[in-house]
């Protein structure tokens, strides 16, 4: 039997709801070079009958039941059984563009640095309607930088390399709410990530979806997670407290109450040696990860830098100002200058 190109990998527990929404997307794929394992994790609503309905009428599907082993254990048991080239991630309340698959196939063959591959996505409610987008960089040095604090691809419209992800030995099982961030965390150190421009996933936001009834777990998982990597980035200058305090930062990202949000969650009110640690992360990433300047970071960098100074005076004065835009490392200076006078990051912030 010849292996299929593609391992879609998908675990329901209890997702009768929407769940015929969900595979028939991927069944309706353009690129139809796919094996479509499917976990049915102990559900008690009617989901396996659905499942075995499908099962029956396609060969592609590999259908699995099982009692309740929850999403990691169900995950990594499918990337050991996973036999494609790539591996791509499905919910089972969303819904994929039918030329998803083809479309990150397409890049992932002409991209060989690039091994995790997530797309744009637009958010749905319990019924269907539209209730916003989601926006994710798609350069890669751009993700790395935003990784450094959080999470930036969604996790069930991603496609990766199964030698990638292999190699890493899966999903980590303490990480609790959070195991797509923690092996992006250390993917990054071994490989590229980028989202594709197109938005080809609706991720459907509702009570029940986990991350909504877990964040404060997801939280603790994503901080420890980050906390990780800048170890290995910064060594022994890494700060566990201040690494949770930039990932709750990030959380309230390009908000006024992001300081505070971070000041509350972490009880750090360490602003000045925040402000250093944000640097020494810049100035780290710009050294051993970004493979040439990357101006997008830097300025956002900076917006972080004036946020912490803005928040016990409301303002940022002239000498804090002259050191965030003097960010190590200065030769990038005048071309970040230049961006900023052609007005290349106006929509990130008004940063002068």
């Amino acid at each position: 039997m010849v292996d299929p190109r593609i391992s879609v990998v998908m675990s329901v527990h209890n997702g009768r709801p929407y769940l015929e929404k969900a595979v028939k997307s991927i069944l309706d794929q353009t690129l139809a070079d796919f094996e479509f394992i499917i976990f049915n994790d102990g559900s008690t609503d009617g989901t396996k009958e659905v499942l075995d309905w499908f099962a029956d009428r396609d060969e592609r599907i590999r259908c699995v039941h099982q009692e309740n082993k929850g999403l990691i254990a169900s995950l990594n048991r499918g990337l050991n059984m996973a036999r494609g080239k790539y591996i791509a991630r499905m919910d089972a309340d969303d819904i994929a563009h039918p030329g998803r698959l083809q479309a990150q196939v397409r890049f992932l063959d002409a991209n060989p640095d690039v091994g995790v591959l997530g797309t744009q996505v637009e958010r749905i409610d319990d019924s269907g309607q539209t209730d916003g987008k989601w926006e994710f960089p798609t350069d890669p040095d751009q993700v790395a930088w935003r990784l450094l604090f959080g999470t930036c691809l969604c996790h069930p419209s991603v496609m990766m390399r199964a030698s990638l992800v292999q190699d890493l030995g899966g999903y980590a099982a303490w990480a609790t709410h959070g195991e797509d961030y923690e092996l992006w965390t250390r993917a990054l150190l071994k490989s590229q990530l980028a989202n594709l421009p197109e938005t080809l996933l609706k991720y459907r936001r509702h009570e029940e979806t986990v991350s909504e009834r877990n964040r404060e777990i997801q939280f603790e998982t994503v901080g420890r997670a980050a906390s990780t990597l800048h170890g290995h980035l910064l060594g022994e200058c890494a700060d566990k407290a201040f690494s949770k305090f930039v990932v709750w930062m990030n959380a309230g990202w390009m908000r006024e109450d992001g300081v505070r949000l971070a000041m509350d969650k972490t009880g750090v009110d360490d602003l000045a040696g925040i402000r250093s640690y944000i640097r020494s992360l810049y100035r780290a990433y710009s050294r051993r990860i970004a493979g040439e300047p990357n101006m997008r970071a830097r300025n956002q960098a900076i917006i972080m830098q004036d946020m912490v100074s803005a928040e016990k005076t409301g303002s940022v004065g002239i000498r804090q100002k002259v050191s965030s835009r003097l960010l190590s490392p200065r030769s990038e200076l005048l071309k970040w200058t230049l961006g900023r006078v052609q007005g290349k990051y106006d929509k990130e912030s008004d940063v002068g």
